[in-house]
């Protein structure tokens, strides 16, 4: 106790000793200039044991200050130290309690574990993409969800009713946390895609990929990959909504009602793509979009959308990189277009378009096989040659774009789109 006391005590002693140390020195001063001041002359021996003691005395001053340096010194060596022993303590205290946490709680600490590892798979296919922002060039639409096994999937979705992720993870960066619920959007997106096109599909699911697009809107506003994925969303759930509505009891106020709707949800996509377009207008990507909006528009805006798409395929970008994949379905679309022109208005310019645009999708060849099949398809035409006279029975079903061309246009058209149609997906299948 005694040395702790004495320890506790002694800068004190040292910057009192120091205080009279310079006290001594400014007496010493004063007394030389009170016999400076004197009348009688001072003898060369006198003069000169004041000019000693005027030496001695600054020297005290100069030392005294230089200990009063060298205790700043050490003061902050000591607390420097101590700082860090206590900061090393604290982080020893936090390592402890984290252990006693994981110990008497394993299924906390387990559970954050595997909830970061599930959302981690939202990314981890994207390494396999050819393109230098995998989130440009990944077709999440088709993919996100399909190609994920059963146990990725109900992970990422168990989690998420745990606690969501907006939730969880507000304290990462605004970049992080809107990159990925951006990509958990398009997540929820896939998911109505996948099931929707096997007679299932659940409106919440695009409810829940809209109002994370909107969160991530707040963090990164500026990014065009955003609202061109809000925009598809909202398309996505005019399509929905068209897809279950009984088009047979039109006109009825529901249906007036439900029309109306529609139309706000395909408004709400077209401001969307349009705010895209704002921002960058040198991208492919936002009129792409739009031109599939007017062109499943039920006010039948086909000459819109090839006036969008003759537009897009200007830019070489798909949003801020090129992606050749969608450049190549762009000009598939163009040419589908106007062959659906061509069948409603029989132009040869018409036809003579429709071959071009194709001619140029060709040239890059990476359109998905079955892709192209559906639009040289017709579901009704086929089942009457299987079925016979049964097949009056099957309802109207619309034919591909291209169907009408191969089948009933020029001997020139047909044998242009007969040599066409395998090259359209000739890189993409080897």
């Amino acid at each position: 106790m005694f040395w702790k006391s004495a320890f506790k005590w002694l800068p004190r002693i040292f910057i009192a000793t120091l205080i009279l140390f310079v006290c001594f020195g400014l007496r010493t001063v004063y007394v030389l200039a009170a016999d400076a001041s004197a009348d009688a002359p001072l003898t060369a021996s006198e003069l000169k044991d004041r000019l000693d003691e005027i030496k001695w005395t600054l020297g005290l001053i100069v030392i005294t200050a230089g200990l009063f340096t060298l205790a700043q010194g050490v003061a902050a060596g000591f607390s420097a130290q101590s700082f860090t022993r206590q900061a090393e303590d604290t982080l020893t205290g936090l390592k402890k309690l984290e252990s006693d946490v994981h110990r008497r709680y394993p299924f906390f600490a387990d559970t954050e574990e595997r909830r970061s590892e599930a959302y981690e798979n939202l990314t981890r296919m994207l390494a396999a993409s050819s393109v230098n922002d995998a989130d440009e060039g990944f077709d999440w639409r088709r993919f996100s969800y399909a190609i994920r096994s059963l146990m990725e999937r109900q992970e990422i979705l168990s989690f998420e009713r745990l606690v969501p992720y907006e939730i969880a993870s507000q304290h990462e960066s605004s970049e992080v946390y809107s990159r990925q619920i951006q990509r958990l959007a398009r997540f929820y997106w896939s998911k109505f895609v996948f099931e929707h096109g096997r007679g299932l599909g659940y409106f919440a699911d695009l409810e829940r990929a809209e109002y994370l697009l909107e969160l991530a809107l707040r963090k990164a506003s500026g990014r065009i990959s955003i609202y061109n994925d809000l925009g598809n969303i909202r398309l996505e759930s005019a399509r929905a909504r068209i897809a279950v509505q009984d088009w047979s009891m039109y006109p009825t106020p529901q249906s007036d009602q439900y029309f109306g709707e529609i139309t706000e949800v395909f408004k709400g996509a077209i401001d969307t793509f349009e705010e895209s377009i704002r921002i960058q207008p040198r991208q492919l990507r936002a009129r792409y979009n739009l031109a599939v909006l007017y062109a499943e528009d039920l006010q039948n805006r086909l000459p819109d959308a090839i006036e969008q798409l003759e537009e897009a395929v200007k830019w070489t970008n798909w949003e801020t990189r090129p992606v050749p994949a969608f450049t190549c379905t762009a000009w598939f679309n163009l040419g589908c277009y106007y062959g659906r022109l061509a069948k409603e208005k029989p132009e040869l310019t018409f036809a003579n378009k429709c071959i071009a645009a194709l001619e140029d999708a060709a040239k890059l060849g990476l359109l998905a096989p079955e892709d192209v099949e559906k639009e040289f398809f017709s579901v009704q035409a086929h089942h009457r040659s299987q079925l016979g006279t049964v097949s009056a029975l099957i309802p109207n079903t619309a034919d591909g774009d291209l169907y009408y061309l191969a089948q009933h246009g020029s001997e020139k058209t047909k044998a242009e789109l007969s040599r066409l149609k395998p090259l359209l997906s000739a890189k993409r299948a080897s």
